[in-house]
């Protein structure tokens, strides 16, 4: 199975890989700062369409929060242009995908945290989290850009672990071989 993953947002990060292939991505700055939201939005159905037509993935799926949506703004956490920005992206992605008939599924960051870190990292503060993922990818010899690529990357991981359960069991494995090189088999 083929997927394709985004972060989505101005600067998009994105993973590729068939699952227990090698990962390629990156991140796409989809307008200049201070651009209106029509540019941003042109150049993110263009960027994802091409994505797709590009990498004919089995799946897509994309990172977002129902609390950019629930209105954290005022809080310190966003502001009503960004409200409104990831609103449109979530519609554009879910729009694309499925007139391209390529099954699409939004997942919470937590959710891929915890997938990707392990049980009790979904509830880190938004810095702690980023520092964590690229922490993650860097022990699994990821390479990354940008804290975008990194949280596509954990992205791609996490939906990966919940379509083949037997590629899940083997990053497990993998996993505790990369930090203990003494568990059987691996020394």
């Amino acid at each position: 199975m083929k997927l394709l993953t985004f972060d989505i947002g101005v600067k998009t990060g994105w993973a590729f890989a068939p699952i227990g292939g090698k990962l390629i991505g990156g991140t796409r700055r989809l307008a200049p700062s201070g651009s209106d939201h029509g540019k941003i939005a042109g150049e993110q159905l263009q960027f994802v369409g091409d994505m797709i037509g590009l990498h004919k993935p089995d799946r897509v799926a994309f990172e977002f929060s129902t609390q950019t949506i629930a209105g954290k703004q005022g809080q310190g956490f966003t502001n009503i242009d960004t409200i409104m920005m990831q609103a449109g992206m979530r519609w554009g992605i879910l729009g694309i995908s499925h007139l391209l008939r390529v099954r699409c599924d939004e997942i919470q960051p937590a959710q891929a945290r915890i997938a990707f870190l392990g049980k009790g990292k979904g509830r880190l503060k938004r810095e702690e989290a980023k520092a964590a993922v690229k922490q993650e990818c860097l022990t699994r010899g990821l390479e990354f850009v940008d804290d975008n690529h990194s949280d596509a990357l954990c992205l791609w991981f996490a939906v990966a672990f919940k379509a083949d359960p037997d590629f899940a069991a083997r990053d497990a494995v993998a996993r505790m071989r990369m930090r203990d090189p003494f568990i059987a088999g691996a020394a």
